[in-house]
């Protein structure tokens, strides 16, 4: 599969991202109205497509997990956090095999 258009789906490298931040200090990762935190245990296995009103943005914990809209494709591991556009229809692929952390919310502009 190719890679998305930057607007499609995005991956964070969270670890990364934290060791650039001064030790003890706040790192605002998007502020979101009222929303879910949900813990999901992906195994390998056919996943049906998703469609949601809000942002999704899956954490991964433990593993590795991939996204795929359409024809395009992103993969993460532990420590990464996909990010997936409200109203965009994908699915996780059926090689994902991790822990993730789901927030879904709407951004605060």
């Amino acid at each position: 599969m190719s890679q998305p258009p930057a607007k499609l789906l995005q991956t964070t490298d969270l670890v990364a991202l934290g060791k650039q931040q001064p030790v003890d200090t706040d790192y605002l990762l998007t502020a979101i109205n009222a929303g879910s935190l949900l813990l999901l245990n992906q195994r390998p296995q056919h996943y049906p497509q998703e469609l949601h009103k809000v942002e999704e943005r899956i954490i991964v914990l433990q593993g590795r997990v991939g996204i795929a809209a359409g024809e395009h494709r992103v993969d993460a591991a532990q420590g990464q956090m996909i990010t997936v556009p409200a109203g965009l229809s994908h699915a996780y692929t059926e090689d994902t095999d991790g822990m993730v952390a789901v927030i879904f919310g709407q951004e605060l502009a």
